[in-house]
């Protein structure tokens, strides 16, 4: 729509696998807004989120999963994920043979695993709290290159250089979580930071 082009997207799936303790629910949203300042400067955003549910089966040892891959003795172990991606892009033409780039970014996000991650021969004891893991991560970062086009003896060429800086954080904790069997990423009990 003139100067502004805009495109947005949103992408849910849902599943129940071929065996017990394994569906999935997962769920992409796009969004993207460009303007055209004028012929030498347009500025780009996007943005993008994707949660993601998933009952993980397991407690197979070799010989269970030999005798019937599609069983299963976990029925408490979950998968979690939460990403938000934002990107900022900045495009500026200098002349009509050099152009600078601009790509400022960052990531905010988190990891959960929750359930019985031991040997796959114990067993599930239900009054049991599970294992929780989670993962929180805060990433910023930008790449800026500068290309310009050339002939050298008659030949198009292209020099380009540019620098990338980029920051990245994770924290990782884990302890117990609950005793229950549904997708509760909650600590029971104080956590330990790693």
């Amino acid at each position: 729509t003139g100067k502004l082009n805009y495109y947005a997207f949103i992408n849910f799936r849902k599943g129940d696998c071929n065996c017990p303790n394994s569906d999935f629910s997962a769920n992409t949203n796009y969004a993207h807004l460009g303007y055209k300042f004028n012929e030498r400067l347009t500025l780009k955003l996007d943005y993008t989120n994707m949660q993601y549910l998933a009952q993980q089966p397991g407690g197979l040892t070799d010989a269970l999963y030999d005798q019937d891959p599609y069983q299963s003795f976990r029925t408490r172990n979950f998968f979690y994920v939460n990403w938000n991606l934002i990107a900022a892009d900045l495009d500026f033409q200098l002349n009509e043979r050099t152009a600078l780039n601009s790509r400022t970014f960052t990531l905010i996000g988190s990891r959960k695993a929750l359930g019985i991650r031991s040997n796959p021969g114990r067993v599930d004891n239900l009054g049991d709290p599970r294992d929780l893991l989670v993962d929180y991560y805060r990433n910023v970062g930008n790449e800026t290159r500068l290309l310009h086009k050339y002939k050298l003896w008659d030949k198009p060429s292209a020099f380009l250089v540019g620098f990338r800086a980029y920051r990245g954080y994770t924290e990782k904790t884990q302890g117990y979580g609950s005793n229950g069997t549904d997708a509760d990423f909650e600590f029971e009990t104080d956590s330990l930071g790693l």
